[in-house]
Parts: C-alpha cells; structure tokens; sequence
C-alpha cells in the first residue's frame, strides 16, 4: 500500500511539475528545510526524526511551487535495535495505536524484543506522525535552502550558476544501491535504467522538474 501510493504520486505529480522525492524532510527555528535522501532502510527515518527541529515526514514528499509537503501523515521506522537512549523520539511513538511488523515477542507477557532478529533484520513500527511531540502539523515547509552539502547529491550540486542543465546527464550515469532495508548483509550497486518503476516519468523530465526546483531555492 505505502509503495503503490508513492507510485501513484510518483505518476501525477510530474504532470503537475511537482517533484516526488523518496526523503525524509525536517525544519529548523529559522525555516531551514532539510531533506534527506536515501533508499529504504539507509536511515532516512532516523535522521529526520531530531528533537531539536520539526519532523515534516520520514519517507515520502513533494516539492513545488509554494514548498515541499509530506505524502503519508505517518512514519514507517525500522526498529531492529531499537533502544529508548539512542532514538527516544521513536521509541516513544510505539504505543497503542501503532503498527508493528515482523517483531519478536513474548506470547505471554506481550514485550518486544527489538533485538530480535528471528525472522527477518526489517522489522518495522508503522505509526501517525502526531506521535512524534515535534511533528509539524500541517506537513508542510518552505523550500529547501542551498546548503554548503549539497555535494552529497550527486550531480546536483554541479556548478548550478553555471548550467543546470548537467542533472540529467549526471542522474542517468547514477548508481543506486540494492537490497538497504531487506536484511541483506552487502550491498550492490546497478545503473538508474530509463524503467526503473521508481521513475515513472523520462528521467530528462524528472531532471527538468529538479533543475525548475533548485532554481526556486537558489
């Protein structure tokens, strides 16, 4: 469900010139937006969730004209490891009303033993984002301002001033990661192909919506 909405979004929205983003996105006293990209289970979750600025979203966000906004209303945090003193924002959104997948438990006594790794490494905890005390409410920010680490996106720092137009080159020469999320104990990497079903539309589309943007950040 979570995927095939995402999808859905990822189909409609380029046609609207709004660009989908697989990222968590969070926003400091000052309006700052930052958004963190990553593929599932690379920590996306963990790194937006600061108790010193606002959670807009964990995953899955739009950015457009008046800003960016988040999809889901919720979080979908992997709780592997889970501990109250490493990720307290998080661990105190598991309570009754929450989701969890794939966990280990005592039958009797009902606890979790985040530790357990019994079935699977990608255990999960599905809850809203209201369960998060810091939670913008509405989910929704300004655009993202240009930081000094924009580097870490490849290809989309660039030398932007001197042509933005390098994205779509540089995004079809991209490698992704496999397997981050699923338990698998290495990771590998494959070239972005044209049909990937993540991007729905033509990456040179998906690349013109980038660059109209950053162009707005700029």
């Amino acid at each position: 469900m979570k995927k095939g909405v995402f999808t859905i979004m990822h189909y409609l929205m380029p046609k609207r010139g709004i660009l989908s983003l697989h990222s968590g996105c969070n926003v400091g006293a000052g309006e700052d937006v930052t958004l963190f990209f990553g593929l599932s289970g690379t920590g996306k979750t963990t790194l937006s969730t600061d108790p010193r600025r606002p959670l807009i979203g964990d995953d899955e966000h739009c950015w457009g004209d008046n800003g960016v906004f988040n999809i889901e209303g919720g979080c979908y945090a992997k709780c592997i490891n889970l501990q109250a003193s490493k990720e307290p924002e998080i661990y105190k959104a598991i309570r009754f009303g929450t989701v969890l997948e794939n966990v280990v438990f005592d039958r009797r006594t009902r606890v979790v033993d985040f530790d357990g790794n019994d079935l699977t490494e990608n255990t999960r905890a599905s809850y809203p984002i209201e369960y998060i005390d810091n939670a913008r409410i509405p989910c929704i920010g300004p655009h993202p301002n240009p930081h000094p680490h924009w580097w870490a996106l490849p290809g989309l720092h660039g030398r932007l001033s001197a042509g933005r137009g390098r994205c779509a080159p540089r995004m079809e020469m991209a490698l992704e990661p496999r397997n981050w999320g699923r338990g698998a104990k290495q990771a590998h990497g494959s070239r972005l192909k044209r049909c990937n079903p993540i991007i729905l539309p033509s990456i040179e589309r998906w690349c013109g919506i980038i660059r109209c943007c950053l162009g707005r950040s700029m």
